[in-house]
């Protein structure tokens, strides 16, 4: 089903009409579009390009009786019919008949798998004032189809951002907790970035490079950026990832792809990614062993290096260090802008000096007599979904 609903900006008087997307064929065939915005508005973000979203509806959009998700994509158009912003909600429902609890919410969301680290919603630049009255009012006109919702992935200092939190005391919605994330604004130069970094991480570059040295250790960077390597280079990553996730040392790092889903999401979708040279991986050798990992995105002139794994065998000789820094002079030699060190706040991060921004998101409530009910009584809703959850993985 697809429907439209049209609203102005009183500020700027422009007009968006917003329709909604509720199939995977629509999604299918918004394709061209989608990445025709993603180019236009030079997003940084590799979340909310459209492959990312289209593999993992696939893989993650849920149909069973007791949990069901349905597309719920906000397309909005100005008066020539031009897209200026592609918003990819989802609601799920959990339960069934009267108590049925149904959630709208970016794309994403998967409980206990923190794969999409940033979920955005796509704006043409210099529309978001226009996007934010639309969006408004289209969850008004659509709010008997779920009961509460969330806007996540808000740029605080944002256009976007700011737009959306001026309007929150006025329709009543709340702010959810912000999660921040850190870039790297790359100079012409891996000299020039260098002596802006703290001594302590240009030490621990130098220490690990002569450690490897002292011990006859010859390495190198290498990156798989074609399809038949891909299949072996990401078994490689996955072993390294889990090695480091269970090594028991330094701080706690979850194995996010220990499940035979989480596994083939992302090897089907960076085997579609690398087709359009958008994904690589750089690992480091040493000898004929890899004993370090990295998936990078690329998206708008930024280098996001996502997940990554080493093995712990090489722990006293900074591996995973040596790789960054290895990262870092090849997004520099490509011409990259940035540097995205992901999402998380810890010191591998904050050790490169990097510049950290804070998304956050909205909560509010459907008006409707039900969801009014079930907002007062949120807790014991939460409840109620986490039995309906419960049940429906033995079900499974």
């Amino acid at each position: 089903m697809t429907s439209s609903a049209s609203a102005i900006d009183p500020h700027s008087g422009v007009t968006l009409t917003t329709e909604i997307l509720t199939t995977s064929r629509q999604l299918h065939a918004l394709g061209s579009d989608w990445n025709a915005l993603h180019r236009v508005s030079s997003s940084t973000n590799p979340f909310n390009h459209w492959l990312w979203v289209l593999h993992w509806w696939q893989w993650y959009g849920r149909s069973s009786t007791w949990v069901h998700d349905r597309l719920h994509i906000h397309v909005q158009r100005d008066q020539f019919g031009t897209i200026r912003a592609i918003l990819p909600f989802v609601i799920t429902t959990r339960g069934v008949g009267l108590a049925a609890v149904r959630k709208l919410r970016l794309f994403g969301s998967v409980p206990a798998v923190a794969l999409t680290e940033l979920p955005q919603v796509l704006i043409w630049p210099g529309f978001e004032a226009a996007c934010t009255c639309a969006l408004i009012a289209t969850l008004r006109r659509h709010e008997a189809e779920y009961d509460w919702g969330e806007v996540d992935g808000l740029l605080l200092d944002g256009p976007l951002g700011r737009s959306l939190m001026a309007l929150t005391a006025s329709n009543g919605w709340t702010q959810r907790p912000t999660t921040p994330y850190y870039t790297i604004a790359l100079p012409s130069t891996w000299e020039a970035l260098r002596a802006t970094l703290k001594r302590h991480i240009k030490k621990n570059i130098r220490n690990s490079h002569a450690a490897l040295a002292r011990d006859n250790h010859l390495w190198r960077m290498e990156t798989v950026t074609e399809t038949a390597d891909l299949e072996l280079a990401m078994s490689e990553f996955f072993r390294l990832h889990a090695a480091r996730a269970t090594c028991g040392r330094g701080p706690s790092h979850p194995d996010h792809f220990a499940s035979s889903r989480t596994r083939g999401f992302l090897l089907t979708l960076a085997r579609d990614l690398l087709a359009e040279q958008r994904f690589m991986i750089c690992r480091l050798r040493v000898g004929r062993d890899i004993v370090a990992s990295r998936l990078i995105f690329l998206s708008g002139g930024c280098f996001y290096l996502y997940h990554s794994g080493f093995d712990p065998a090489w722990w006293r000789y900074s591996v995973s260090t040596t790789l960054t820094a290895e990262c870092i002079k090849l997004a520099i030699a490509r011409g990259a802008q940035t540097v995205n060190l992901s999402t998380g706040r810890d010191d591998s991060k904050l050790r490169w000096g990097p510049q950290e921004h804070l998304i956050g998101g909205l909560a509010f409530s459907s008006r409707a007599a039900k969801s009014r009910t079930l907002t007062a009584t949120r807790d014991l809703t939460k409840l109620i979904e986490q039995y309906v959850r419960a049940f429906a993985s033995r079900q499974t």
